[in-house]
């Protein structure tokens, strides 16, 4: 079993961040960027939520390396498995109770329940901020009909009010849906 861990990110997590990130643009439809950002341009992004004061968090477990050469030490180092954070769901002052959430989870990591830890603590922190709606826009539909493990996580935690907009992202040649969730804080 993993021993997970949840912790506010520091700029020493975004090479680990970029990295978990660009499997996602390469391979898969959750997130509709299609070129993967520099870890100068994902730390740029963290700065700017933390600006906003809203929360951005990691998900960390510590690995442990064995020392082979007759010596009986171990080496443990805390790795980056998942991150999450809100931002504000849009630019106008109206908005500003109000904010989206993003969640991605190390490939190697996945089905372990990283996912609701993190959106769990996200949940809390933002209640703790005052803040008053979450929405969630996920990629879905497509041939293979993504983003189900997605939207079922978030109806767990009480997201509800799904609509979708059609065909309004085109990924890896096809066109994708986007299901919107909301909670109320």
């Amino acid at each position: 079993m993993v021993e997970i861990k949840i912790r506010n990110v520091n700029e020493n997590d975004i090479k680990e961040i970029t990295n978990i990130y660009k499997h996602y643009v390469l391979n898969e439809f959750c997130t509709f960027e299609e070129e993967v950002p520099s870890e100068e341009e994902m730390d740029k992004r963290r700065l700017i939520i933390a600006e906003k004061n809203l929360p951005y968090i990691v998900a960390t477990t510590t690995t442990t390396t064995t020392i082979k050469d007759g010596a009986n030490d171990s080496d443990a180092k805390e790795i980056v498995i998942g991150y999450a954070y809100a931002s504000s769901f849009r630019p106008r002052a109206a908005y500003r109770f109000t904010v989206e959430d993003s969640i991605y989870i190390d490939k190697n990591y996945q089905k372990l329940g990283v996912g609701s830890i993190l959106l769990k603590e996200l949940i809390t922190q933002c209640k703790e901020k005052g803040l008053k709606q979450m929405v969630a826009v996920i990629a879905a539909g497509g041939p293979n009909q993504v983003g189900g493990s997605s939207i079922k996580l978030h109806k767990k935690f009480g997201f509800d009010n799904e609509h979708t907009l059609k065909n309004v992202g085109y990924k890896f040649n096809q066109f994708l849906d986007t299901v919107s969730l909301q909670l109320s804080l």
